[in-house]
């Protein structure tokens, strides 16, 4: 273990616990060093002899409570024990590859070829939908600090939606980066625009490909697109996008999550493999 101080959650009602309620009192404090002593995924490297020392018992006494916790965890090989509950008691679960925290316990997880179809049952994409919509991974939380400037710059589902446009854009084009504060310090609407740049973008390239010999004025390069608030200009047979920017971060989360959950499951079989 590092010198890092490491904070953990505690179930108060593991007291009302039948099983933990029936364990001796060694075998309680033993369990409760075992989860203090665990990694962030629960694997606990067994040391029994540093284990008597800390609780301060006879190292045969430890031994006997151990054999005690054997329904508490899972034996992974020789040297290492998985706690089974710990991931849930440490609100953990379900695991989102999304999240910088969970995707370092699905890696520490992998090795261990016992505990691959666990994680397969925790990556489902009903529970990782029910968990990104209240969990900050430490990437969000770093994003939404700042100087009270605009909340979304440099977010990446926003600038995600944004690029797709400026891709779809033909001629010349910047970074999007660069034109994304671009369209936010010219647009403070810009999360009202930002859902209508997409579909006109289409319709606009549509109706040149369509014009059959109807005037068309120069294309623009895309930063004077932005500027002129070209997405309002009306082309033939061209409706006003009707997905707001709330549903345009849903779907591209949805489709992220996905991805993730097939890269998870790749790296599980090639794990097991």
């Amino acid at each position: 273990m590092g010198n890092e101080m490491t904070i953990r959650f505690t179930l108060a009602e593991k007291w009302q616990d039948k099983w933990f309620r029936q364990l001796k009192p060694i075998e309680k404090l033993l369990f409760l060093y075992i989860c203090d002593n665990c990694n962030i995924a629960g694997i606990w490297e067994i040391d029994l002899e540093q284990a008597a020392f800390s609780i301060g018992s006879e190292l045969g006494v430890i031994q006997g409570a151990y054999k005690g916790l054997t329904r508490g965890y899972e034996q992974l090989n020789e040297t290492h024990i998985w706690v089974k509950n710990f991931l849930k008691h440490q609100r953990n679960l379900p695991l989102n590859p999304n999240n910088a925290a969970h995707a370092a316990i699905i890696n520490l997880l992998l090795p261990y070829k016992s505990l691959s179809e666990n994680i397969l049952q925790l990556l489902s994409t009903e529970d990782i939908k029910g968990l990104t919509r209240g969990l900050q991974s430490p990437l969000s939380i770093s994003i939404s600090k700042g100087k009270g400037k605009s909340r979304s710059k440099g977010n990446g589902k926003t600038m995600s939606i944004f690029n797709e446009s400026r891709k779809l854009f033909g001629g010349i084009k910047r970074g999007n980066q660069i034109e994304f504060d671009n369209f936010c310090k010219k647009h403070k609407d810009w999360e009202n625009i930002l859902p209508l740049l997409k579909p006109a973008v289409e319709a606009q390239i549509k109706w040149r490909q369509e014009a059959n010999g109807e005037f068309q004025p120069p294309w623009k390069n895309f930063q004077t697109w932005i500027n002129q608030s070209c997405w309002s200009e009306e082309t033939p047979n061209t409706k006003p996008a009707a997905k707001t920017t709330s549903q345009l971060i849903a779907e591209t989360e949805e489709q992220e999550q996905k991805r993730a959950i097939e890269r998870a499951k790749e790296d599980l079989l090639d794990a097991n493999h």
